[in-house]
């Protein structure tokens, strides 16, 4: 999916770091197009390591709530929580054993990438209220993830789970930078 970008050759070239749009969009697209290359590392842990999502992230480490106040939607704290919690115990439980742990770190992976594309720097960086954000998230990653993911019997429920387990694992922010 084109996304247009306000940089010059160089800076798409060379993404300032792994947080960037242009990084994490390509990061995606590659994970797509060279499954075979994730599981031919010897390791185990696949060339696509630092995704880790199903980790807590290294940058922003405020807690939920927080994050849900610094982005003014303290009200949703007990909702997030709860579903975090939700997502997060059927997941971990998991572990990386099973084909199913697949199934949830591509569809973690598709959140984070739809929520930093299409909903965090286009709208929370650039302002834009509650209703326009929720409106953007069930168009942009609900409704597309829930049908993308429903032969793996994905809700928008486990949809909007996941997204708040991302959040409590800090791969999303709700809030400006």
């Amino acid at each position: 999916m084109p996304i247009p970008i306000d940089a010059d050759h160089i800076n798409i070239c060379k993404p300032s770091d792994r947080n960037s749009l242009i990084y994490t969009s390509i990061r995606h697209r590659l994970r797509k197009l060279a499954p075979a290359a994730c599981s031919s590392d010897p390791s185990g842990r696949g060339e696509f390591a630092d995704d880790n999502l199903d980790e807590p992230s290294p940058g922003d480490r405020r807690d939920l709530m927080s994050k849900m106040v610094a982005a003014g939607r303290e009200h949703q704290y007990d909702f997030a929580n709860d579903s975090q919690s939700k997502f997060a115990r059927p997941f971990l439980r998991t572990g990386l054993k099973t084909s199913i742990s697949t199934v949830y770190k591509n569809l973690l992976a598709d959140i984070e990438q739809r929520f930093q594309n299409l909903i965090f720097h286009p709208l929370i960086c650039s302002g834009a209220d509650e209703a326009t954000v929720a409106a953007a998230i069930q168009t942009e990653i609900v409704d597309p993830l829930s049908q993308k993911y429903a032969s793996d019997n994905a809700t928008a429920k486990t949809i909007m789970n996941a997204l708040y387990f991302l959040t409590e694992r800090c791969h999303i922010r709700w809030d400006k930078p």
